[in-house]
């Protein structure tokens, strides 16, 4: 038997909001392959000081932006 509290919480996530999330090329999969390239690229190594880290992350998308660097996706939907 499930308890009360479980089928109270399954209850609340089936009716929860539901948003709409684009199938391919979404914003989080975007925010995601920007996240991992700024850990590679700028802080891949100890950062002494907060005011470091943000002076590198600031010229790391400074550069970023001035090269107008792009999500160069590899995966199509017939390869799925």
């Amino acid at each position: 038997m499930v308890p009360s509290k479980t089928l109270a919480a399954l209850s609340a996530v089936r009716t929860g909001p539901n948003h709409h999330a684009p199938r391919l090329g979404s914003w989080l999969n975007m925010a995601e392959v920007e996240s991992s390239a700024l850990c590679r690229q700028c802080l891949h190594r100890r950062v002494p000081g907060l005011r470091n880290m943000r002076e590198g992350i600031a010229t790391w998308e400074t550069d970023r932006n001035e090269r107008q660097s792009k999500t160069d996706w590899h995966f199509t939907t017939d390869d799925g």
